[in-house]
């Protein structure tokens, strides 16, 4: 059978076009979508560097803590700023008072209650780069003052930069609670809990080893039943219970197999409850937590790439919607990527910024309010700041 001249090219056409919409689908699904997100200044701290930033919101202001050095400050201190709702320029950043010089400072996180901030960081000791102490402090006053610092551990570590840490705030019926994690040698990871009314300096406990291609441990707040402590032991992530108050911590146990690297985070409120991030394939998960279990929400999230590789953190807003940044290394130059929720529903990643050069980032964090996202992401001695409006119902 023979098809009229003018059919047999409309076919051709026909055939020409689903070929090519089927091809441009694919390379869409690859390529990053326009970013909606506008570029903040850094910090003033002149010739001076922002690495490990961490975020922090309360209300519509965001708090901003770094292991940092100013013109005048040479090692790495503690530094603080602020900014607030929709400006366009951070407070002047100051380095706390603490009675007594606190540098070279490694690591660093922040977490909060109702009425308290605290932070949790890392400093290598004059024995060497190897030699830390991990230190906590809080502020009742927004950070315009902090307490003197508690020492929660020494060591020595088998590696140098230092290791994870990571504090989380529980406000609880009668006062407010606060739960630390961190590794030491060989990853193992301790936990502690820190009632604000004792005065007993808190005991670490071993819980679990993380794996050497994830070291990061991850603590959210569980409402009345404590908080739970997230790692990857490396036959998956595992869980550990730190109980309200009377601070027994039960040793970490799987409770999701799989391989997921460093791509998990966990966010919580103050109240409970928790919620984490996973990803695996080209799969973004969240599970929610007010209990001693974790439960998955049911409805993932699809990523333009494979998520193998690609290290996370997250934030979760007044309306329980999960934020998270991504780290993603193509090549020789780095991206960072966004996907959050909306009533709780994963919405489209979007590429943030795309790093012209060959980059190595120093620690990144999100952070998120009712009304806005905002990401830092240190390159060494430089860091970028990113925001956009979250939309509303």
């Amino acid at each position: 059978m023979k098809f009229p001249k003018r059919l047999g090219l409309i076919f051709c056409s026909l055939c020409l076009f689903l070929t090519t919409s089927g091809t441009l689908a694919q390379e869409a699904q690859e390529t990053p979508s326009a970013s909606a997100w506008q570029e903040l200044p850094s910090p003033d701290v002149g010739t001076g560097m922002i690495r490990e930033p961490k975020l922090l919101s309360v209300g519509s202001k965001f708090h901003l803590v770094w292991a940092g050095t100013t013109s005048q400050i040479r090692n790495p201190e503690l530094m603080h700023s602020t900014i607030s709702g929709g400006d366009d320029e951070w407070k002047s950043p100051r380095a706390p008072f603490f009675g007594q010089n606190k540098g070279r400072v490694r690591k660093v996180s922040i977490g909060k209650t109702r009425n308290l901030m605290a932070v949790l960081f890392q400093r290598s000791l004059r024995q060497g780069n190897d030699a830390y102490e991990v230190l906590l402090t809080f502020s009742s006053d927004q950070g315009w003052s902090w307490s003197s610092t508690i020492e929660i551990d020494s060591y020595v570590a088998d590696k140098t930069g230092g290791t994870t840490v990571s504090v989380a705030g529980r406000q609880g019926s009668n006062r407010p609670e606060f739960a630390m994690a961190w590794a030491r040698e060989f990853g193992n990871i301790r936990a502690a809990n820190f009632d604000i009314n004792s005065s007993l300096r808190p005991e670490g406990t071993l819980i679990g080893e993380h794996t050497p291609d994830a070291p990061k441990a991850e603590v959210g707040a569980l409402g009345r039943n404590g908080f739970s402590v997230v790692f990857n032991n490396g036959v998956g992530l595992a869980t550990a219970h730190v109980k309200a108050l009377i601070g027994k911590i039960e040793e970490g146990s799987v409770f999701l197999r799989g391989r997921f690297g460093d791509f998990f985070a966990v966010a919580s409120l103050p109240s409970g409850p928790s919620r984490l991030a996973v990803g695996t394939g080209r799969t973004i998960e969240a599970f929610t937590s007010n209990e001693l279990s974790w439960k998955n929400d049911s409805q993932a999230g699809t990523l333009p790439f494979d998520a193998s590789g690609i290290t996370i953190e997250a934030d979760m807003d007044e309306r329980k919607n999960l934020h998270v940044v991504m780290v993603r290394t193509v090549g020789k130059k780095v991206e960072l990527w966004y996907i959050g929720q909306r009533d709780k529903r994963w919405g489209e990643a979007e590429l943030v910024h795309a790093y012209d050069k060959e980059t190595t980032i120093h620690g990144f964090d999100i952070a998120a309010t009712k009304d806005y996202a905002l990401i830092a992401a240190s390159e060494g001695f430089k860091a970028k700041f990113f925001r956009r409006r979250l939309k509303k119902k």
